[in-house]
């Protein structure tokens, strides 16, 4: 599984377009938004190109992405962007001496991956049958948290994931237990609410157009759209 980076709902690996938002998800479109996004180190504009080189260190043949600034032509890698990291040296082929022993490696990492964010899911679908308390929460707009996501989307997720809070919902559709929330006053993405299932019976008592209150916990806020999930949500009004 992966995630839309335009709507930040979990979809299959192997499909080109979102069942929920009908974006373009394909690998090479996934590609093209991220590159768009690119900053110059240097002066900020991300009127940037880039291309891959190779290289060999030891056993390995890796790649790196060169990238050069069109307005003050500077030239920088990812490791000049991100700092050191493994993510920024990706391993393209490995010497048959060492294959087996990074397989192995890998298969553990992977596993342990694997495990945690099972128990995670088990921890979450436990928790979205306990009603949350609402009292004392203060109310928040979801337009004011897209657009700090907008101007600095690393502190707003420092700011409010996992923090819960009252919310004004217009809702724009209903689908099982999840809630989609349209703010015409907005022009960022939908926001996503999946209510406990001690409200699953609440939901048909509503329709598209309705407006209703809830509480709830931030669960994500999308890289691309800024589009908002809140999970273990409870119906305050409507």
């Amino acid at each position: 599984m992966k995630y839309c980076i335009f709507c930040g709902h979990e979809i299959d690996n192997n499909i080109t377009e979102c069942q929920y938002c009908s974006s373009n998800v394909s690998e090479d479109n996934i590609n093209k938004v991220y590159h768009s996004q690119i900053k110059c180190i240097k002066c900020n504009s991300t009127n940037v190109d880039y291309k891959i080189e190779k290289i060999n260190i030891d056993d390995m043949t890796v790649e790196q992405e060169i990238y050069t600034c069109n307005n003050c032509g500077k030239t920088f890698k990812e490791k000049n962007r991100l700092g050191k990291s493994i993510n920024n040296v990706p391993l393209i082929a490995i010497d048959g001496r060492k294959k087996n022993i990074y397989t192995i490696i890998l298969i553990i990492i992977l596993t342990i991956v694997f495990v945690n964010i099972h128990n995670s899911n088990k921890i979450k679908e436990e928790n979205s049958w306990l009603k949350m308390s609402c009292n004392g929460l203060t109310t928040i707009q979801f337009s004011k948290i897209q657009e700090e996501a907008e101007s600095n989307l690393d502190k707003a997720r420092k700011d409010y994931i996992g923090k819960s809070f009252i919310f004004d919902v217009n809702i724009f559709s209903i689908k099982d237990r999840e809630i989609t929330n349209s703010d015409p006053l907005s022009n960022h993405a939908y926001s996503y609410i999946n209510v406990n299932k001690e409200e699953e019976t609440k939901i048909s008592y509503f329709k598209q157009g309705d407006k209703i209150k809830i509480c709830g916990t931030i669960d994500k806020i999308s890289w691309y759209t800024k589009s908002i999930t809140i999970n273990n949500a409870t119906i305050l009004e409507g």
